[in-house]
């Protein structure tokens, strides 16, 4: 999944900073996990695309800890999100479909997402 959006990223100039050190064993089905950071990454290339040459960019830091796998994707935005009850939300008919196949993953996993901005960042870490 990595490799792909990492080739997708640059045919888009894009830059990808990628921190990894997931464990070999994950604490998710590999489904699930794809399903979560295929739809992570999604969304962040869709944002980035609007940005000017440099601010497009994506950082993105997959770690474990204490038997719980951390992700965390940052994107600059110049555009903040219409947020509801916490959820970004949008009236374009066809989209959001990421956002909630990510809350439906982590939930069905019981764990814990967020979606915020961090001064200009849109950042999204999620607990499994």
């Amino acid at each position: 999944m990595l490799s792909i959006y990492s080739a997708r990223f640059a045919e888009q100039d894009i830059t990808f900073d990628a921190e990894i050190e997931a464990p070999e064993k994950l604490t998710c089905s590999e489904i699930t996990f794809c399903a979560i950071l295929s739809n992570v990454l999604e969304n962040a290339m869709h944002a980035v695309r609007k940005q000017s040459s440099q601010d497009r960019r994506v950082y993105l830091s997959i770690f474990e800890r204490s038997g719980h796998l951390l992700m965390l994707e940052k994107n600059p935005t110049d555009t903040p999100p219409v947020f509801s009850d916490g959820i970004p939300v949008t009236a374009r008919e066809g989209h959001g479909i990421g956002v909630q196949s990510i809350i439906y993953y982590v939930e069905q996993e019981h764990g814990q997402y967020q979606f915020y901005l961090d001064g200009r960042d849109f950042t999204v870490p999620i607990l499994l």
